[in-house]
């Protein structure tokens, strides 16, 4: 995941690919990375392949875990081709399906994740409402602590949503939070750089 957010594509598709040899209880995830991968690159027709596989596999289950991963990776694909609509559907019908918290011991959850992407569809759909209350999610549940770097970069999201809607006091909180949370990591610099443009820093 921390490859697709680079936007490393390649790399991410290569990784997942040899991922997938020896993937057990990650074979889902690994799944979901490929297909968003092989669409990312340019490679619709193997993405669409992989999303049936993981399907086909997912409907053998007992529980709807891996079906909501479907509609996940579905969202994610659309999003790719700039399908506002069905991405944001897709997220949708995943985040209904999300129990209502995450385990704060135990497995791993992938709330924060998801709750990010579907956040990332609908800005870019031009839902900020819907966006924000995802985000407000992330930053203040207890699920955050399986997804530090997603509610890291929820600050800045959050940030640009209050800009928007003029709200310069809580955009600045935010913006503040974000640059103090990031500060001189490798990723994300342009957004350091905004932030901190933001803050007069």
């Amino acid at each position: 995941m921390a490859l697709l957010r680079q936007r490393r594509f390649e790399s991410a598709l290569a990784e997942a690919q040899l991922a997938l040899v020896d993937a057990r209880e990650e074979r889902f995830e690994t799944l979901q990375l490929i297909a968003i991968a092989q669409a990312a690159v340019g490679n619709g027709g193997d993405a669409e392949k992989m999303i049936a596989l993981l399907e086909s596999q997912a409907k053998t289950l007992p529980s709807q875990m891996e079906i909501r991963r479907v509609h996940w990776t579905r969202g994610a694909l659309a999003l790719l081709r700039n399908d506002t609509a069905t991405a944001v559907a897709e997220m949708r019908k995943a985040v209904e399906m999300l129990p209502a918290n995450g385990p704060v011991l135990g497995p791993p959850s992938n709330h924060c994740d998801l709750w990010f992407a579907a956040a990332l569809a609908h800005i870019k759909a031009g839902r900020d409402a819907d966006a924000a209350q995802l985000l407000e999610r992330i930053q203040s549940g207890p699920e955050r602590i399986w997804a530090l770097d997603t509610w890291g970069r929820s600050f800045f999201l959050l940030a640009q949503i209050y800009e928007r809607r003029g709200d310069a006091a809580r955009a600045r909180e935010q913006y503040a939070r974000f640059a103090d949370l990031w500060q001189d990591g490798d990723l994300e610099r342009g957004w350091v750089a905004e932030a901190r443009k933001k803050l007069g820093r």
